[in-house]
C-alpha cells in the first residue's frame, strides 16, 4: 500500500476522487507527495499548508498562458503579410511602448548595473564650398547616421520586411537628441527634413539625416594666404549625461568618410579628424560629446597669378621710368598703356585681387600717368 492508501485506506482515483468509506480513515494533515494536491483538492481545510502555495500556482499557470496567447496573436500579425505601417502601430501602442523613456540597457549579467545606451556616430561628407578664396566661410554638406539598439522594438523573424520603414513614425519613436556645437549656422532648418529611420528586426535603428552646416572656421591673417583654415565643430547631447547615453564613432573610425560624388567649391581639404570631447566638468553635468575637425588649404597657384606676379609687374614697371629718357615718348606712353589695360584686365580676376593690392594698383597709375604727362610737357617746351 501506497503513502495515499495509508491516509485515505483507498487508492486515489484517475479523477481524484476517493471513496466514501475512506474519509473516516483520513488523518488530519496529509503528507503525500504526488497525490498531495489530489488530496487538497478534496480536503482542503485538512490542507492548511497547501492553501495559498496552491492559489500562487494557479496564478502563475494563468500568467503562463496569457504571455504564451500575446506571443502567438503578436506572431500572427507578423506572419499574415500586414504592412510595415500595422506591424509598427502595434509595436508603439501606448501600453507598451513609451518614446520618453531611454532604450533598456542592461549588464552582461542580471546581477551588474544597468550600463548606458551606446549610440554610434558616422559622417558621411557630400558637399564642401566656400564662397570665394580669400573667405574663412566653409559650408559643409554631409549625411549623419546614428545607430543604437531598442529591444522594444523586436518583431518576428518570420516577417517578410528584413526592415521597417518608420519615416512616418518619427514622431512616435524615441530618438537621441544630438545637437551641434559650432561657430555658425544652419542652412537647412533647425528640424531635419531629409531623413531616414529604419528598425530592423533585432530591435537595431538606424537613424540617417542630411545636415547642411556654414561653420565660421579660424585662419592667420599674419601668412595670409598661406595660411591653413581649420573648422571645427562637435555633437553633444542635450538632456542624457554620460551615465546614460554616449556616442562613440562607428568601427573606431579616425576619419570621416567621403562620399564617391563628393563635390568641392573653392574649398581644398587636406586633412580630417574624428575625435573625442576633452572630458570636463561643467556646471550642468558631464555629456558626451563628439568632435569632427576640417582643415583647409588656398589655392596657392590661384594667388601667385591673380596677386603676387601681377603685383611685382607693375611694381617694376614703375620703376623703369627711371631709366627711360626723359623725351622718350614711345616707350613711356607703351608702358602706361600697358600698365592701365593690365589693371582693368585684372581687376576682375577675383574679389580677393582688389582688395590684397588695389591701393598699390592706384599709386602705380597714377604715377605712370605723372610720368608721361610730365614727358609730355617736357618735350612740348623743347620743341620751343
Amino acid at each position: 500500500m501506497n503513502s495515499c492508501e495509508l491516509h485515505f485506506g483507498a487508492p486515489l482515483a484517475v479523477a481524484g476522487l476517493v471513496e466514501e468509506p475512506a474519509l473516516s480513515n483520513r488523518k488530519q494533515r496529509c503528507s503525500c507527495s504526488w497525490c498531495h494536491v489530489q488530496c487538497c483538492r478534496i480536503h482542503a481545510k485538512r490542507c492548511p499548508n497547501m492553501g495559498q502555495p496552491w492559489l500562487l500556482v494557479r496564478v502563475a499557470a494563468l500568467l503562463f498562458i496569457v504571455a504564451i496567447r500575446n506571443t502567438i496573436a503578436l506572431s500572427d500579425i507578423f506572419e499574415e503579410g500586414k504592412s510595415d505601417k500595422e506591424i509598427l502601430d502595434q509595436l508603439l501602442l501606448a501600453t507598451r511602448y513609451d518614446k520618453r523613456l531611454l532604450p533598456p540597457v542592461r549588464g552582461r549579467y542580471a546581477f551588474l548595473p544597468k550600463e548606458s545606451l551606446t549610440v554610434n556616430v558616422s559622417v558621411l561628407l557630400l558637399s564642401l564650398a566656400s564662397p570665394d578664396e580669400s573667405s574663412l566661410k566653409y559650408e559643409v554638406e554631409f549625411l549623419l547616421q546614428q545607430q543604437w539598439y531598442d529591444p522594444r522594438l523586436r518583431y518576428s523573424n518570420q516577417s517578410q520586411y528584413p526592415y521597417l520603414n518608420a519615416i512616418h513614425h518619427h514622431s512616435d519613436i524615441w530618438l537621441p537628441d544630438t545637437y551641434f556645437i559650432m561657430h555658425g549656422d544652419f542652412k537647412d532648418p533647425l528640424i531635419p527634413v531629409h531623413f531616414s529611420l529604419k528598425i530592423y528586426r533585432n530591435g537595431s535603428v538606424t537613424y540617417l539625416m542630411r545636415r547642411h552646416l556654414i561653420l565660421s572656421c579660424q585662419g592667420s591673417l599674419n601668412i595670409f594666404p598661406f595660411d591653413d583654415p581649420k573648422c571645427t565643430f562637435s555633437m553633444e547631447s542635450i538632456s542624457y549625461e554620460m551615465t546614460s547615453m554616449r556616442y562613440v564613432w562607428k568601427n573606431d573610425e579616425d576619419v570621416l568618410r567621403k562620399s564617391p560624388s563628393l563635390t568641392t567649391l573653392n574649398a581644398y581639404l587636406i586633412a580630417n579628424a574624428t575625435l573625442q570631447c576633452p572630458t570636463k566638468s561643467i556646471w550642468r553635468g558631464n555629456y558626451s560629446c563628439l568632435r569632427v575637425e576640417l582643415m583647409f588649404t588656398r589655392d596657392r597657384a590661384f594667388y601667385f597669378t591673380t596677386v603676387f606676379i601681377p603685383g611685382i609687374i607693375l611694381v617694376t614697371s614703375s620703376f623703369i621710368t627711371f631709366w627711360l629718357e626723359w623725351n622718350a615718348v614711345p616707350a613711356r606712353v607703351m608702358i602706361a598703356c600697358w600698365s592701365s589695360s593690365a589693371s582693368i584686365t585684372l581687376e576682375g580676376s577675383g574679389p580677393c585681387t582688389t582688395s590684397f593690392i588695389g591701393q598699390g594698383r592706384i599709386l602705380s597709375l597714377r604715377y605712370y600717368s605723372r610720368q608721361s604727362v610730365g614727358g609730355q610737357k617736357a618735350r612740348f617746351y623743347s620743341s620751343k
